[in-house]
């Protein structure tokens, strides 16, 4: 993207394209051949299409946890919304897969705020277009 036809885009735009981006990353990187991705919190087995890229610590408005690939897996309908997340299941995943120090270290940064330029967005978005497109 040209930086002066990034001036023409609102941040808020940008910011849902790259969310677009990681979740349908984030869904597909453990798909199967099949196109299944296994539900980290309740161990079900779903389409990535229909699955759905949940947080860890939630992404409140301009966290910096929002775009954090650590933060940011599979899970069903079921456990991300009607469940809140599932989180003593997703705490589990989390231990088993990272570690308690990145644990606290997301808990952290889901404190902190995230400033995200037009520039950096426009980087971000076309390093996830590279990454889906390595799948």
């Amino acid at each position: 993207m040209s930086s002066c036809h990034l001036k023409q885009i609102k941040l808020s735009t940008l910011k849902a394209r790259l969310w677009r981006l990681v979740s349908e990353y984030v869904r597909r990187k453990d798909a199967n051949r099949d196109g299944l991705v296994e539900c980290v919190t309740c161990g079900k087995w779903y389409h990535w299409r229909s699955a759905h890229a949940g947080h860890f610590v939630p992404k409140k408005k301009g966290s910096a946890v929002y775009f954090d690939l650590r933060d940011i897996h599979p899970q069903c309908a079921n456990c991300n919304v009607w469940q809140r997340g599932n989180l003593h299941a997703y705490y589990d995943y989390m231990l088993d897969t990272y570690g308690q120090d990145v644990i606290d270290e997301l808990k952290q940064l889901g404190r902190t705020s995230l400033k995200i330029t037009r520039d950096e967005y426009a980087d971000r978005i076309k390093a996830m277009r590279e990454l889906i497109q390595a799948l």
